[in-house]
């Protein structure tokens, strides 16, 4: 049987566990405070310490950059063929980033010698003369529609008369125009020296010739041609005519492909000289001319 004195007791010890409980919460809810002062991981200003940062990385790829521009400046390579790699380079270069780490950078040298532009090699002048000389072009025809020549001819002509030979010597030059392709028309001033019964005589002539190239190859051609002109002499021609007189011709010839640019040529012609009955003596003279020459391009 409890007595009245004991209740007080009893009463205490139904609220001992409640007072343990309280007691363990309070302990709880301080222990992670003293922990995290405590724990060198949790500290804000610890973790500040290992923290990276852009800023060297940003310096040091800056200054790369700067050290290849400087470096290209001095090689100055030609900027047809020159290939751009400083930016590549500027981006393979080391940062601080091996050395926060434990690494080695890479050798600065070497990163500066990716910087040099790559220049192609120029070809040599012999291997370029060697294939212009290779791509030959065709040879145009000869006479072609609007195309100019000129050339030198020397030549000689006689009667070929026993009982009075008459001969002269011709040397001289003239220019060609093409007016139409294989036609062409030819201004011709020649000297000339005759041998003659009586007074021999010299002599300047001008003369308009028409000349057709009727075949016309690569490497030859064969003309027809025929016109006339005006001779002035130092004597008679013939002894027993005038000084001043008309020369009529025709006759034929080829041109011969000397090389790419010059021709060599040969004719022959009927040459007449007399005044065309413009005095009361006109004996006139009939002679055959034989022509050698060398045509130019103009």
């Amino acid at each position: 049987m409890i007595s009245k004195r004991s209740f007080p007791t009893q009463q205490l010890h139904s609220k001992r566990p409640t007072t343990l409980v309280a007691l363990a919460a309070g302990a709880i809810a301080l222990f992670p405070i003293h922990s995290s002062q405590a724990n060198p991981i949790s500290n804000g200003a610890d973790l500040k310490a290992p923290k990276l940062t852009l800023q060297p990385i940003l310096e040091n790829k800056s200054q790369t950059l700067a050290s290849g521009l400087a470096l290209s400046q001095k090689v100055q390579p030609d900027p047809i063929s020159e290939v751009p790699s400083a930016p590549a380079a500027a981006e393979t270069t080391a940062s601080p980033v091996f050395e926060s780490f434990g690494g080695s950078a890479p050798d600065p040298t070497t990163a500066e010698l990716a910087t040099i532009p790559i220049v192609a090699e120029a070809a040599s002048p012999e291997s370029t003369e060697l294939a212009q000389n290779n791509s030959s072009e065709p040879i145009p025809a000869y006479g072609q529609q609007g195309s100019q020549r000129w050339y030198v001819q020397g030549g000689a002509a006689s009667n070929l008369d026993s009982d009075e030979t008459r001969n002269f010597g011709l040397v001289g030059a003239g220019i060609s125009h093409f007016f139409l392709d294989g036609n062409s028309i030819n201004f011709e001033l020649n000297g000339m020296a005759f041998n003659q019964p009586g007074d021999d005589a010299l002599g300047l002539n001008l003369a308009a010739i028409l000349r057709w190239d009727f075949i016309r190859q690569q490497n030859w051609s064969l003309y027809i041609d025929g016109g006339a002109g005006l001779i002035g002499t130092t004597d008679s021609v013939p002894s027993d005519g005038t000084r001043y007189n008309f020369t009529p011709q025709a006759g034929g010839g080829a041109t011969i492909r000397l090389n790419e640019r010059n021709r060599l040529m040969v004719g022959i012609r009927w040459h007449h000289i007399s005044n065309a009955d413009t005095s009361d003596s006109n004996p006139g003279q009939d002679l055959i001319f034989g022509y050698v020459g060398v045509n130019f391009p103009r």
